[in-house]
């Protein structure tokens, strides 16, 4: 079976659960380091009023949910590495949430099995999204860093 497709057939299961929860979300693809596209749902995230987007991918045996909640290239460059320092002190702090960084963008990630249950994906990975999105924002405490929704912002290409 063809990357691609078991990458497709990974996340159908995932598509299956949104829908299951009536979260509703869109098949899309996005470039891979091969120069392929690689499938992925687009969905987003919403928190104490702000609406974040959402990138699901799978690669191999798991499945990855990357939620985008802010853009560092507006900030001021002497503030970057604070913001770059409370993501890593909030991933040795946080059990099932990491955070990332691409292009720019911080992520706030769940990374699971493929094998994950539709209850453990909903109340425990899920979950652990809104947890990271809190402590972000309860952490951030930085002047002049303004968190503002990113859904329909996400660049994938």
């Amino acid at each position: 079976m063809s990357e691609t497709k078991k990458q497709k057939e990974n996340l159908q299961k995932i598509a299956d659960y949104l829908k299951k929860a009536k979260i509703i979300f869109k098949w899309t693809e996005i470039p891979s380091e091969e120069g392929e596209s690689m499938p992925a749902l687009l969905t987003s995230y919403s928190y104490k009023g702000y609406k974040f987007d959402v990138l699901i991918l799978s690669v191999a045996t798991w499945v990855m949910v990357q939620c985008y909640i802010l853009d560092t290239k507006p900030i001021e460059e002497e503030i970057v590495p604070k913001l770059y320092e409370l993501c890593l002190e909030l991933n040795f702090n946080l059990p099932e949430t990491t955070f990332s960084l691409y292009n720019g963008q911080i992520f706030v990630e769940a990374d699971m099995p493929v094998t994950v249950s539709y209850n453990d994906f909903l109340n425990v990975e899920m979950k652990s999204i809104g947890a990271g999105i809190d402590a972000f924002l309860d952490e951030l405490g930085i002047e002049n860093v303004k968190v503002e929704d990113t859904k329909g912002k996400i660049k994938i290409e």
